[in-house]
């Protein structure tokens, strides 16, 4: 909770005995802040070279900001070892100002809160009673900082501004990005600083700061409910750490207010856009009308409008005459049900699938996969599937497809008759590889000949992705299954369709 009288919303003053743990369990050892002094000089600049990001500095520099402005100065400690650092200073003609130059933190404690809890902890001290604005200069490629500056401003609640500090070229000469300034504040205060009681102020001046943490975590670090209770099981946002809070159109919003125009588009299942209007309104209507949103298989109204149009609009002025399954909720689901409906049919167990394809992660679906990461993850021998050369894989010179012919024509290649060919016209997640129609119209006439179906994977190149609603059009392709999910929903709701030839 807020101290009456200090931010402490995630550091508290204890005494020399007390022990407060980063996180439950005993995964970490106690955080302490407090100042520096002149023998933390070195442990600083080894800090600062953990960091690239940072500029390198003397140990000299170290020295001077370790004892002449140790009272701005916030040092973080664990079991001994120096693992945050924040060099800060009063502007001599702007006192109410607290200019952060640097701020490091170990990268075995990253995500944690440190480094709010170095502001924080500055802003506690007695010498920063009166400050009322932070500014700092960022890059625009340190993402990290700003989202901490971002997470200090809001739980401050204080604004936040950026505006072009250095300029690259005119200030930097080249050798170094343009700095942009972050300020914060006006920063309000819960009682004025005069107000707080000596004893609470000498406190502040003797003893140090320890960070604490709760078992459920009350928001003053950006990630911390993610980090305390959600899996580690994760990929995207490891890769870009920024809080979303609302989507429209091509973009995303960040809790700041930051717009990012969304490439992503949830893999292909934002074909229309976020919260398109026309079906946002269609589906509030239809939520607001009590209608059905989980109804096993029973017939529904819901699932007979849906059958009638997509077979109006989509399916018959392309001459197709495919009935619908809707199997689970997801890609992998339709790609599951269509291996084992062809693998019912034919009465074989093998599979074609090709080199770089993607078709899912769960097993029968991964099996067809050909990425290894994902493949080593099943923790199980994967099998049932023959994998060939996607068009062009050993280069323009050799035509995969004949290969493909060969192998099925000979008893001795070792390939057993297949149930299905699987393949998309398109790959995304194996790179952007795009499947020649002269290839695929061959592989489509080879699978007929050798008595094998063809599927078609269109979850992620179909639904307009490629100009036509389906992939497969250009190359005048007729599969006998074809898989669809991620933008079929129109609204990147959980759906997924197998088509299946109804002869």
């Amino acid at each position: 909770m807020r101290s009456r009288n200090q931010f402490a919303w995630r550091i508290r003053m204890v005494s020399d005995r007390e022990s407060l743990s980063l996180r439950p369990g005993g995964r970490l050892a106690p955080v302490t802040f407090r100042e520096p002094t002149d023998n933390h000089a070195a442990d600083v600049r080894d800090l600062i070279a953990l960091c690239p990001q940072l500029d390198r500095n003397s140990l000299y520099c170290a020295l001077l900001l370790c004892s002449d402005f140790a009272d701005t100065c916030v040092l973080a400690e664990r079991a001994g070892e120096v693992v945050g650092w924040l060099a800060t200073y009063r502007r001599p003609r702007e006192p109410s100002t607290l200019f952060i130059w640097q701020i490091a933190v170990h990268p075995e404690v990253r995500n944690t809160g440190v480094g709010k809890g170095l502001i924080v902890s500055a802003l506690n001290r007695p010498s920063c009673e009166s400050v009322r604005h932070i500014e700092a200069t960022v890059t625009l490629s340190n993402t990290a900082s700003k989202l901490l500056f971002a997470g200090v401003a809001r739980d401050l609640r204080a604004p936040i501004r950026q505006a072009v500090r250095f300029d690259r070229d005119i200030h930097l000469k080249g050798e170094h990005e343009s700095e942009y300034t972050i300020a914060i504040g006006p920063i309000v205060r819960s009682t004025s600083p005069a107000s707080m009681p000596s004893g609470l102020r000498s406190h502040c001046l003797n003893k140090e700061t320890t960070m604490t943490d709760r078992s459920a975590p009350d928001g003053g670090d950006e990630f911390a409910i993610f980090n305390h209770l959600e899996s580690e099981v994760r990929s995207y946002a490891r890769r870009f750490p920024v809080v979303f809070a609302r989507a429209r159109g091509a973009q995303l919003f960040a809790r700041d207010g930051t717009a990012y125009l969304d490439f992503l588009m949830g893999c292909s299942s934002l074909n229309y856009g976020h919260n398109p209007p026309e079906l946002k309104a269609a589906l509030a209507d239809y939520i607001a009308s009590d209608g059905i949103t989980h109804g096993l298989d029973l017939y529904n109204e819901a699932k007979e409008a849906f059958l009638q149009e997509f077979h109006e609009t989509i399916l018959m002025p392309r001459k197709l005459d495919y009935v619908m399954q809707f199997p689970g909720p997801t890609g992998a689901n339709a790609v599951e049900a269509a291996l084992k409906l062809a693998r019912k049919i034919t009465g074989r167990p093998n599979i074609i699938a090709f080199t770089n394809g993607f078709h899912g992660v769960t097993l029968g679906a991964l099996s067809c996969t050909g990425n290894g990461y994902h493949r080593a993850a099943a923790g199980q021998l994967l099998g049932g599937v023959t994998r060939l050369p996607y068009d062009d894989y050993l280069g323009s010179a050799v035509d995969t497809a004949d290969y493909f012919d060969h192998l099925l024509s000979d008893p001795s290649s070792g390939v057993d008759a297949p149930a299905a060919v699987i393949v998309e016209t398109v790959q995304g997640e194996g790179g952007l590889n795009v499947a020649g129609t002269a290839w695929l119209q061959k592989v489509a006439a080879i699978a007929r000949r050798h008595g094998a179906l063809l599927i078609i994977d269109d979850i992620q190149a179909g639904v307009g992705r490629t100009d036509a609603f389906f992939s497969f059009e250009a190359a005048g392709l007729r599969p006998d299954i074809v898989t669809m999910a991620k933008s079929i929903s129109g609204y990147g709701l959980p759906m997924a369709l197998v088509l299946i030839d109804r002869q």
